[in-house]
């Protein structure tokens, strides 16, 4: 997810910047390449030098919100801030594909997901009756627990 915000501010600048993009978008590519094989260090070091690439470009009196490379940058010093942070729990998932080992839950969570969505929305509601009593019958109007073919009279004569 924090590269996909990279990605979104390479595509703002596209026009931009036009004959700089493709080495910036191919160094975002590599980074995480190298995320994903679990070289975070390599990775670090590739965002870095694509911040790098992109201080000449910022004058000192350039304002933050009318300047995408400086939104580019901060997005990058975010990313790199995270690396940095998380380096030790980073998970090498290629290493994991290859050895067969699971490396996503999207199955699992998609599941408690759903049942979850479902309670809530009240699709399928907890059961309020005893399960030996069948459910009050759709569209009886207000008839609900009479016999079928009674009649008040009948009831009430029956007493």
């Amino acid at each position: 997810m924090r590269f996909e915000r990279l990605y979104q501010i390479l595509r703002g600048l596209r026009w931009s910047y036009p004959l700089e993009i493709k080495g910036w978008q191919a160094t975002v590519d590599r980074a995480k390449w190298r995320l994903w094989h679990g070289q975070v260090e390599r990775a670090d070091q590739a965002l870095g030098e694509l911040a790098a690439d992109l201080d000449p470009r910022l004058g000192p009196a350039t304002p933050a919100w009318s300047s995408p490379p400086l939104r580019l940058r901060s997005a990058l010093g975010e990313v790199q801030a995270y690396l940095r942070a998380n380096a030790a729990g980073l998970v090498d998932y290629a290493r994991r594909y290859l050895r067969g080992q699971r490396i996503s839950t999207a199955v699992v969570e998609s599941m408690v997901n759903r049942v979850i969505g479902r309670r809530m929305a009240k699709k399928q509601p907890m059961r309020s009756q005893p399960p030996w009593r069948p459910p009050a019958r759709p569209n009886s109007g207000g008839r609900a627990g009479r016999l079928p073919g009674a009649s008040i009279s009948a009831v009430v004569s029956a007493l």
